[in-house]
């Protein structure tokens, strides 16, 4: 499950890397789509350590993997974005800084602003080229 999890975010973010600062709006609906997915995941209260020496089918998603995707896939929303001031994407990107609790790491949060600014990059008018 972590496995599947890191190879969608992955594939996400060399859609975010080939696509990057074109506004290509069939990647940024692949890439939003999938960060919808992950941040309405429910992740499960096991930790890793747990997880890896106890493996059952049930088990789920523990937090950091979760959170890591959901960073990942962020900056790649906001590299495909990048300069345009979408809407969507925003509210997409603010969504997840709202479900932000007191655990998430600073790295997370990191991405999500990260990815906030490459969205509004210089005003709207840079991007990546």
């Amino acid at each position: 499950l972590q496995a599947e999890a890191s190879l969608v975010a992955g594939a996400c973010l060399a859609l975010g890397l080939k696509y990057a600062g074109t506004g290509n709006l069939q990647a940024r609906q692949v890439v939003a789509h999938h960060l919808r997915l992950f941040r309405d995941t429910k992740f499960s209260s096991w930790t890793q350590a747990k997880a890896a020496s106890l493996p059952t089918p049930d088990v789920g998603l523990d937090r950091y993997t979760v959170e890591t995707c959901r960073a990942v896939l962020a900056l790649s929303l906001g590299m495909i974005m990048a300069g345009t001031g979408d809407l969507d994407s925003m509210v997409l990107l603010r969504s997840l800084r709202k479900i932000s609790d007191h655990s998430t790491r600073y790295g997370v949060l990191m991405a999500i602003h990260t990815a906030l600014g490459f969205l509004f990059m210089g005003g709207g008018r840079w991007s990546f080229k």
